[in-house]
């Protein structure tokens, strides 16, 4: 039952959803509503509670600004802040099979889709989709993560686009508190986006994410001039590798037998086994790479001694 009585005192427009229009266009979780002529029917209020609205071809200010507001980077800053970081967006529109991003892409970029759908390929898990309202890829506006993924547009899509040098244009004008907050959450996302990383090496899928995240935090980052040896064939180690950014050569016998990019990883026998290296890595380029220490490694392991019986 209705709990109270409401009287227009003025000359008042409304819109109305009905219940049976709520429940045909309600998908996963996000509302989808066709209000008026006018609106289009990718006008969504995302779960978050913030309306999204896509108004034909573009998203108004203040909707962007509300969006950008519950991006998790953004989510302390003010709403004067949100709209410094709207004046730097850029609107792509996207044809269907468009690629977005590609495993070798170094760009820092982030995405906001509008309309339309994205299709994230990871090698080894199953495809995500990304509908309206949907982001990506925020942390590489702060930190270099390594480009796993190839994304592309399944369909028609409009994607909004910030770079890392659009939003450190205007981030000089947010409050020092904004900006303290923005970088801490950046860097625990970050440090979640290499939990991840690890998380694919078969020596730790079944280990519990936050003892991931444990070990991702001794991770430390080294940079390898390209035709630098990373390791050589026949020598010993203690560490294993993950290429964070760039391309590095597999070489057994002086051949070159294969090319490692950004997520993949190599060297992880040396964790558990004192064995000669069985092949020479070689920088292709100049690359950034994440080290794990065999005595990390063990560190972990003494502190939980189930996980790796």
């Amino acid at each position: 039952p209705r709990t109270s009585s409401v009287v227009t005192e003025t000359d008042v427009l409304m819109y109305e959803l009905r219940k049976d229009v709520f429940d045909t266009l309600a998908c996963s979780g996000v509302m989808r509503a066709a209000l008026e002529e006018r609106f289009s029917e990718d006008v969504l209020a995302a779960c978050s509670g913030v309306m999204r609205a896509a108004l034909e071809e573009r998203f108004s200010e203040d909707v962007l600004a509300a969006c950008i507001g519950s991006v998790t980077v953004f989510k302390h800053l003010s709403e004067a802040s949100c709209r410094l970081v709207v004046s730097q967006l850029e609107k792509v529109e996207c044809q269907a099979n468009k690629v977005l991003v590609d495993c070798k892409d170094t760009v820092n970029m982030f995405y906001f889709i509008s309309r339309g759908k994205l299709c994230v390929q990871l090698k080894g898990n199953p495809d995500t989709k990304l509908h309206d309202g949907s982001f990506y890829n925020e942390v590489s506006l702060f930190h270099d993560v390594p480009r796993t993924t190839h994304i592309f547009a399944e369909i028609p899509t409009l994607v909004y686009t910030l770079s890392k040098a659009a939003l450190e244009a205007v981030s000089p004008l947010f409050t020092e508190a904004e900006r303290i907050e923005m970088h801490a959450v950046a860097n625990a996302e970050y440090r979640k986006a290499i939990a991840v990383l690890l998380w694919n090496v078969l020596l730790f899928k079944k280990t519990p994410f936050e003892i991931v995240m444990q070990l991702s935090i001794t991770l430390a980052l080294r940079v390898f001039p390209q035709d630098t040896n990373i390791i050589k064939e026949g020598e010993g180690g203690t560490d294993m590798y993950f290429v964070a950014r760039g391309a590095v050569g597999v070489y057994q016998n002086s051949r070159r037998v294969l090319v490692l990019r950004d997520g993949d990883y190599f060297g992880e026998v040396a964790l558990v086994h004192n064995t000669p290296r069985t092949a020479t890595i070689t920088a292709e380029e100049n690359s950034q790479v994440f080290t794990l220490s065999r005595d990390s490694f063990s560190e972990i392991v003494q502190r939980y001694p189930e996980q790796w019986n």
